[in-house]
């Protein structure tokens, strides 16, 4: 059972590693798990994400689960492809050519964070899907994005 993740913190893992793929060598693959846990404790995801990306292109694969104050769990997958445009040294933008997403099992469609960011026209919106790098190492990356109201976020690379 994977918990679902912030939209914010759920996208900006995608740039991230985008971020860090581009960096390198082209065609390089991520296996992602993360948890998030809101402040007023009234919300819980979790996700796992597979992501590949060569040259500018990346193509994503999620199974999210979120929580929200009723306490009913929220199933979906989902599948996307697009392209990173770099605009500076650290500066990024992620524009999404193609999404899918299957809600499982749910009654409602979803409007829990991760949930309605994915079946959002806004994600098609290359001026919304801002990444910039603020820190980059061997070991660790720190990104700034806008996407989504705004996260932070840092990953350490393995």
């Amino acid at each position: 059972m994977f918990y679902a993740s912030l939209i914010i913190i759920a996208c900006f893992n995608i740039l991230l590693l985008v971020v860090y793929g581009l960096s390198e060598e082209p065609g390089i693959a991520y296996d992602v798990e993360y948890e998030v846990k809101h402040m007023s404790h009234d919300y819980h995801g979790k996700s796992k994400m597979q992501l590949y990306f060569h040259n500018n292109e990346f193509e994503s694969k999620w199974v999210v689960e979120e929580i929200g104050e009723d306490h009913q769990p929220v199933y979906f997958e989902s599948h996307s492809k697009g392209e990173l445009k770099k605009h500076s040294r650290n500066v990024y933008t992620v524009r999404y050519n193609e999404h899918s997403s299957n809600f499982l099992e749910n009654q409602r469609l979803p409007d829990l964070p991760i949930s309605s960011n994915f079946y959002s026209a806004e994600r098609y919106l290359s001026t919304r899907n801002t990444v910039e790098v603020k820190y980059r190492s061997d070991d660790y990356i720190i990104i700034i994005s806008f996407l989504n109201g705004g996260q932070i976020m840092a990953m350490k690379r393995y």
